[in-house]
């Protein structure tokens, strides 16, 4: 048989000793540790938010203008009259040529609302538009 006897095969067919160390116990620690050390990576303390989308602010911003303030303030309260209650809230304004457009989004936790308010120079509600 080519030099080979029956034992030589026999002790090639067997699974090589496993090692105690690095067995799957031990891999099985080493994938713990380098789960929690990512976790606790990921897990800082929150930062206060100074916008949620480019250019939204919160009201007392010093971006603002004073009449704008007072725009935000119109759109805000026309939305809590409607059920909409803010927990952080951000804007955009822009003036248009019709008075102003002013994108809202309340925040609540992972939940947000974004609303598009359209306000007449003299801060009345002209129309709310859910925006998505």
């Amino acid at each position: 048989m080519d030099g080979l006897n029956y034992t030589t095969i026999i002790e090639f067919a067997e699974p090589p000793p496993r090692r105690r160390g690095f067995g799957s116990l031990g891999s099985m620690r080493i994938f713990i540790i380098i789960a929690c050390l990512l976790s606790l990576c990921g897990c800082s303390s929150p930062q206060p938010s100074r916008a949620i989308h480019a250019g939204m602010w919160r009201q007392d911003d010093n971006r603002f203008s004073a009449r704008e303030r007072e725009i935000i303030a119109a759109a805000r309260g026309y939305l809590e009259k409607q059920g909409h209650k803010p927990v952080e809230d951000y804007y955009k304004i822009l003036h248009t040529k019709d008075g102003y457009t002013v994108y809202v989004t309340f925040a609540a936790g992972s939940i947000g609302e974004t609303f598009v308010v359209l306000l007449r120079e003299d801060a009345s509600v002209i129309d709310v538009i859910p925006y998505e």
